[in-house]
């Protein structure tokens, strides 16, 4: 594998590359349960941001103990998740502040990609 080959990002134009899926269903990276609870309680995260996959969640997520931990426990204590991430490997690994806002054009970003998310946001990352 190369120094990229764990970059998701790098497919987001290969649907099926991004995807990351077989017969058994989609593999990608995500959190358990037990880490959104120590970034909430802990760190006092006001979210899980970060990610280059499809979700916030891995993408197994649905038959673990907590069905879609990222997804399920965020919304229910009202913290965000980013996902769908591209460029994070123009941050520094720690210490990089994310800005998050809603995109300017909702409607624009829809008729470029009618598949995407109705919340589409622009994010801006600061190194430290």
């Amino acid at each position: 594998m190369g120094a990229d080959a764990h970059r998701l990002d790098q497919y987001n134009t290969d649907e099926d590359k991004y995807l990351n899926a077989d017969e058994t269903g989609p593999h990608t990276p995500g959190p358990t349960a037990e880490v959104i609870v120590y970034l909430m309680e802990e760190k006092k995260a006001l979210g899980w941001g970060g990610t280059q996959c499809i979700g916030t969640d891995a993408g197994s997520a649905g038959g673990f103990e907590i069905p879609f931990p990222a997804h399920n426990l965020l919304h229910k204590h009202n913290r965000y998740g980013l996902a769908s991430l591209t460029n994070l490997d123009q941050l520094p690994a720690k210490g990089a502040i994310l800005i998050t806002a809603p995109a300017e054009d909702r409607q624009r970003h829809r008729l470029a990609d009618p598949r995407a998310r109705p919340d589409p946001h622009n994010l801006i990352g600061r190194p430290p």
